[in-house]
């Protein structure tokens, strides 16, 4: 797992505020999701705040309803896209793009994005690692989304 990535960002953003262990909990139960480790170590680290990450829904505050809020993304889709029971979605940009993970695919698993408005006919893979993921946020890569 890519935990250079966490170290880079912990260093260079002094805005990030971490989940406690009890929040952690909390969120699980709610959710009824066993996160991923790479996933678990984001939340401890930034799970409450990130500089880098402001403006997004991927916070813990948002978490419990971020599925709902795609579900009814794709419910306009021309496509039958849907997402599995299984499938987490982390974080959404503007209700209308949203990234997830399928829980069953490993500590470190490969991201998936939606754009509503896309001829997109299925989900499409972003990143082989949510650690990747986060790397790529965190330097703004301009091709994370261009799909």
């Amino acid at each position: 797992m890519g935990n250079e990535i966490f170290s880079i960002i912990c260093q260079n953003d002094a805005n990030i505020l971490g989940c406690t262990k009890k929040e952690l909990k909390l969120i699980q139960s709610i959710t009824h999701v066993k996160f991923p480790s790479s996933y678990l170590v984001f939340l401890e680290l930034m799970g409450k705040k990130a500089f880098f990450l402001e403006g997004d829904s991927c916070f813990i505050n948002e978490l419990p309803f971020l599925n709902t809020w795609a579900n009814e993304i794709t419910s306009h889709h021309k496509h039958d896209i849907q997402l599995k029971e299984d499938d987490f979605v982390f974080w959404m940009s503007q209700g209308v793009m949203f990234c997830f993970f399928n829980l069953n695919e490993g500590e470190d698993p490969p991201i998936y994005c939606y754009k509503e408005g896309s001829n997109q006919e299925t989900f499409i893979k972003i990143s082989e690692t949510f650690t990747d993921f986060l790397k790529r946020r965190f330097y703004l890569d301009k091709n994370l989304f261009s799909f």
